[in-house]
C-alpha cells in the first residue's frame, strides 16, 4: 500500500476519534468481542516516576496519536492499552540510564561531537599547540596534518592518531588532545549510548486522567445517520436500530463495518444483517470505539462509493481520503 494511501487512512479515523474530542466540547466467523481500553486522540495520561517528580508530566495524545516526552522523544501512543504505553515508556528510559552489572561498572567512553572545543597540546613543540572546534562535518584542522576526523571518537583514540599523523613531521611526539567544552553528557557503555548521570528513573507508571468520548460513526441508509456514544457490548444491529433501523433503499446483506485496528491498513467486513434485524440472524457482531457502520444503498457494490456517498457527508476533512481498497478481517483484499 502507498504512503498516500497510508496516510489517508490514517486522517479519516483520526477525524473520527477528533470528532469525539469536539463532542465533550458477510463475516460472521470473526470475533469481534474482544473489549478493551485503547488511548485515542484527546486522551489525558500521566507519566509519573515514584522518585523522579521532576520527570512527571501530563500529557494530551496529539491528533497524530502520538506524545512526546522529556530525553526519548515521541511515542505512538494511540491504539495502545495503558499497560502497553508504560510498558513502552519503561523501555525507552531504560535504553538512557547506566546501570552496573554484578561484575562492578562498566568503562565509559566519551565520544567526540561535532561542535566540540577540543585542546590539542604538544609536550616539547609549544608552536603547534592548538584549541579547536569540531566542524559540522566532525573534522578538526591542525597545523601540519591538515583536516583530521574527530567524530566519533574517544579523546584517547584521537591522541593515537594524532600522533601517528604527526610521526611523519616530527621525531617522537608526544601530545595530549583534551575535551574543553562537551556539547553531549552521552557516553558509550558496551557499545550503546547513556547518561550515566541519570538515576531513578525506573519503573514510571502510566495513569489515565482522561478519555476523549468513545464514538461509532453509522452513516447511510439508516432513518438517523450520525455519531453513537459507544458502551461495551455494543453492537453493529443495536447501532442500527439506534439510528432508526434501515430505510426502504438499504442493503442489508452488504453493511461494511471499518475498523483501525492498530496497524496501518485499517480492516472491512461485509456483513449480512438482514436476517439479524428481524431477529432471526447471527451474523451480528460487537463494535468497538471509533468503529465506521455504513449501511449503502442497493445499488452501491464498492466501499469507495459508500464512503463517498456517506461517511464524507458528515466529516468533510476526510474527503481526500483514498480508499483504493481494504482488507477483510481475514487478511483477503476487497477492491
Amino acid at each position: 500500500m502507498s504512503s498516500i494511501l497510508r496516510s489517508s487512512v490514517r486522517m479519516l479515523f483520526g477525524c473520527l476519534a477528533f470528532a469525539a474530542c469536539a463532542s465533550a466540547q458477510s463475516q460472521s466467523a470473526v470475533d469481534f468481542v474482544e473489549d478493551r481500553h485503547e488511548l485515542a486522540i484527546g486522551d489525558t495520561v500521566s507519566i509519573e516516576f515514584p522518585h523522579r517528580p521532576d520527570f512527571n508530566r501530563d500529557v494530551v495524545l496529539r491528533t497524530d496519536g502520538r506524545i512526546t516526552l522529556p530525553l526519548v522523544g515521541t511515542i505512538k501512543a494511540a491504539g495502545l492499552a495503558p499497560e502497553e504505553l508504560e510498558a513502552e515508556v519503561r523501555a525507552r528510559y531504560a535504553t538512557l540510564v547506566y546501570q552496573p552489572t554484578a561484575q562492578g561498572p562498566a568503562e565509559k567512553k566519551y565520544l567526540i561531537n561535532v561542535d566540540d572545543v577540543l585542546d590539542v597540546r604538544f609536550r616539547d613543540v609549544a608552536a603547534l599547540n592548538a584549541t579547536v572546534q569540531v566542524r559540522p562535518d566532525g573534522r578538526i584542522s591542525l597545523d601540519l596534518v591538515k583536516s583530521v576526523i574527530a567524530e566519533g571518537k574517544t579523546p584517547e583514540q584521537l591522541e593515537s592518531e594524532l600522533i601517528q599523523q604527526y610521526a611523519r613531521f616530527l621525531q617522537s611526539p608526544e601530545l595530549v588532545v583534551v575535551v574543553r567544552k562537551y556539547t553531549s553528557d552521552l557516553v558509550s557503555v558496551d557499545g550503546r549510548m547513556v547518561r550515566p548521570g541519570l538515576k531513578n528513573l525506573e519503573e514510571p507508571v502510566v495513569i489515565v486522567r482522561s478519555s476523549s468520548p468513545r464514538l461509532v460513526y453509522v452513516a447511510g441508509e439508516v432513518r438517523a445517520p450520525g455519531f453513537q456514544t459507544y458502551r461495551p457490548a455494543l453492537t453493529a444491529v443495536q447501532a442500527i436500530i439506534a439510528s432508526g433501523g434501515f430505510l426502504a433503499t438499504a442493503a442489508g446483506g452488504r453493511v461494511v463495518l471499518l475498523r483501525k485496528t492498530g496497524v496501518e491498513t485499517p480492516s472491512a467486513a461485509f456483513l449480512d444483517l438482514n436476517a439479524d434485524l428481524k431477529g432471526r440472524g447471527s451474523n451480528d457482531v460487537a463494535l468497538r470505539p471509533f468503529d465506521i457502520v455504513v449501511v449503502p444503498k442497493s445499488k452501491i457494490a464498492s466501499i469507495d462509493q459508500a464512503l463517498d456517498q456517506y461517511v464524507y457527508q458528515l466529516i468533510p476533512a476526510s474527503r481526500n481520503v483514498n480508499f483504493t481498497f481494504f482488507y477483510d478481517l481475514a487478511g483477503r483484499r476487497i477492491p
